[in-house]
């Protein structure tokens, strides 16, 4: 999701476009009007009216987001219309299966992609969630009896410390801002 000011004065026409999860953050912590704010499903196509920008009329345009299999709420865009067919990554972390459910019921090429490509170098090997438990149980195991402290990023890190706890059957501290941003998913 990128918003800009510039993009505010189109709020009253036009609204943002996000999924659930991103749309509870952006009410919540931005105070942003839930009536500026539309909910997208991921997988299903969403039909938009936008203005054309060489007349007064309005143009329809499917709208299909896609899991980025990154943070919660990330997603890749699909987007198609009289302009072609524009795929936008975002910021998203690299699976072979993560465009299954695209390819499944899409099958016509994609005219322009926006590919975020930061970390799309064999040198950045990142681990699954199902590797960061293994190695970190094993960490925090290493050191019986004592308090260890994870420093976390603001979002994205609640499916972790949720499989912490539970493998290492203990409990997990954290901030009522997190605590929060855990429940409301």
């Amino acid at each position: 999701m990128l918003i800009t000011l510039k993009d505010f004065h189109h709020l009253g026409t036009l609204g943002v476009f996000i999924v659930h999860i991103s749309l509870k953050l952006l009410i919540n912590k931005f105070k942003i009007a839930s009536r500026h704010v539309r909910s997208l499903e991921v997988g299903e196509i969403t039909t938009v009216q936008i203005p054309n920008d060489k007349s007064d009329d309005f143009e329809s345009v499917n709208v299909t987001v896609y899991d980025a299999n990154h943070c919660p709420g990330a997603v890749m865009y699909l987007f198609e219309g009289y302009f072609g067919r524009i795929f936008h990554t975002g910021d998203f972390k690299y699976h072979p299966r993560i465009f299954d459910g695209m390819i499944a019921h899409k099958r016509k090429p994609i005219d322009h992609l926006y590919l975020d490509n930061t970390f799309c170098h064999p040198r950045f090997q990142f681990l699954d969630i199902q590797g960061a438990v293994d190695r970190i149980a094993k960490i925090v195991s290493s050191f019986p009896g004592h308090i260890v402290l994870l420093g976390v990023d603001t979002l994205g890190k609640e499916d972790l410390l949720i499989e912490l706890s539970k493998r290492l059957n203990t409990r997990v501290v954290v901030t009522k801002r997190r605590l929060h941003a855990i429940h409301s998913r």
